[in-house]
């Protein structure tokens, strides 16, 4: 199955926010989406999701027309991650996921929790690492948990395309590393995820795909490699960068700089390593 978007464009309040994204994203690849804040990331994200309207274009997935499903039929089709999630209900982590598997019960349900949906439940949260939480109040977590726990529901829910908004804010370097490295075991086993990512080097680490958005148009797409160039990030961003090698696995590494102001540079100039560790002694000292 193909994720096909054809000239999408939202407008909110007046203001275009999305303008004539098209993009073809094949089944079982990571899309990342990046760009500068703004850019119209997760407004995107939002209209995929049916979150927010789409005011022109179209959204198919195969023979389905997105933008016409019920609510109840797109929730069965697609989950949605948002950077956070806040309750006041005094939810348990298990019951906040159990949240995930309505689409699929009937609005009538008697008996508690079937005993698929409780299997359902106990695999996604193992599945996104908080099943040693199960117990725990929802709003006793932090950021990071909290994350782990939105991403456990929208895998209860069982859906062919995974919507993530910024899926590694508030994660420690391990859990992103984690997050990363499930996130292209899902699409391996043939979910469809789309990510909005701001690391560079995250986004060329994982994605298949990268939509580049400035201004809330398409700048750019294509494989990482060919868009994530020094060129490409300094149009975007307006900074410069380095494209460096990992050297365990010789993945792409971006090094990011603020462009220098012509004639700036002097023999004084903090431009190199070195000089910014001798500041920074004279500083401590």
């Amino acid at each position: 199955m193909t994720l096909v978007l054809e000239d999408v464009s939202v407008d909110l309040g007046g203001t275009r926010i999305v303008d004539a994204v098209s993009a073809v994203l094949p089944r079982g690849t990571v899309t990342g989406i990046i760009g500068p804040n703004g850019a119209g990331k997760s407004t995107l994200l939002r209209a995929l999701a049916g979150l927010v309207p789409v005011s022109g274009g179209a959204i198919g997935w195969e023979d389905t027309d997105l933008l016409r499903l019920s609510v109840r039929r797109r929730a069965r089709l697609l989950a949605l991650v948002e950077q956070s999630a806040h309750t006041s209900e005094p939810l348990t982590v298990r019951e906040v996921v159990e949240l995930g598997r309505m689409p699929h019960q009937r609005a009538l349900r008697f008996g508690g929790t079937s005993a698929e949906d409780a299997a359902a439940v106990e695999d996604a949260m193992s599945t996104a690492g908080c099943l040693d939480l199960a117990e725990r109040r929802f709003t006793t977590l932090s950021g990071g948990q909290q994350q782990r726990v939105g991403l456990a529901r929208a895998l209860a829910q069982e859906p062919q395309l995974l919507l993530l908004d910024e899926p590694t804010n508030h994660l420690d370097p391990h859990a992103q590393l984690r997050t990363l490295g499930l996130m292209r075991r899902l699409a391996n086993d043939g979910l469809t995820l789309i990510a909005a990512l701001h690391d560079l080097t995250h986004a060329a680490a994982v994605c298949d795909t990268v939509l580049v958005l400035r201004d809330g148009a398409l700048h750019a797409a294509g494989d990482p490699d060919s868009v994530l160039t020094p060129d490409t990030i300094r149009e975007v961003y307006g900074v410069e960068a380095d494209v460096l090698r990992h050297p365990r696995s010789l993945a792409p590494v971006f090094a990011l700089s603020l462009p220098e102001p012509q004639g700036s540079r002097s023999a004084g100039s903090t431009s190199s390593p070195n000089a910014v560790m001798a500041l920074r002694g004279q500083a401590a000292t």
